[in-house]
């Protein structure tokens, strides 16, 4: 069985090309519907065999590098994530790899939820575009008994130059809900929670 660290060696290009590659194809197959469409914010959304995908674009002033020290200060606050009530990031055997521990609030009389995922990013060789990879490690870790365990948890970030200094940060996601939880409940509580996020991002980077 592979670590839950993955590889140490992880500097493949082909690995990148077919990250982006998999970021931006995605409304070819699937069925996307706009839910939020403004200067500030295009999001969409899918739902497929039970499964929440989420796709979201929003335009930043700022860097691939800034962006990446955003999400590894996470375990110091995660105010900018929503819902989010902590982040636990595990060291890794590679500087390119995170394990990270997440849980999420959840409004009465729902149970909190809590996520575990590994997240491998790259850059390109010029340093003006960022990919992660985002994978479910959840079945690596005991269950809470008074948390739900989201499942089947997959997502990529990407982050490319646009314009002057403006970068254009993608984010596509898919998760099942977890517990017993409404289909229309799910779906309009992961695209609040996008929504909340990715502005969360651009007002943080734009900031600094």
């Amino acid at each position: 069985m592979q670590s839950i660290f993955g590889r140490q060696d992880s500097k493949s290009f082909n690995w990148f090309v077919f990250i982006g590659f998999f970021i931006f194809a995605p409304t070819q197959a699937d069925d996307w519907q706009t839910s939020v469409d403004t200067e500030s914010l295009l999001v969409t959304v899918s739902r497929t065999d039970d499964m929440i995908k989420i796709n979201a674009k929003v335009f930043i002033r700022s860097s691939p590098d800034a962006f990446l020290a955003l999400l590894d200060s996470a375990n110091h606050d995660c105010s900018w994530l929503a819902h989010c009530t902590a982040v636990k990031i595990y060291p890794s055997q590679s500087p390119t790899v995170r394990i990270v521990h997440t849980i999420l609030s959840s409004p009465w009389p729902l149970q909190d939820r809590e996520m575990f995922t590994r997240s491998t990013h790259q850059f390109s060789p010029s340093g003006d575009h960022l990919s992660i990879l985002v994978e479910d490690i959840s079945q690596h870790f005991p269950i809470h008994p008074n948390r739900v365990m989201l499942r089947n948890v997959t997502a990529q970030w990407s982050m490319a130059h646009s314009h002057d200094d403006w970068y254009e940060l993608n984010y596509l996601g898919s998760a099942h809900p977890g517990g017993v939880i409404p289909d229309w409940l799910a779906e309009k509580a992961m695209q609040d929670a996008t929504e909340e996020t990715m502005l969360a991002i651009k007002e943080r980077l734009n900031d600094e």
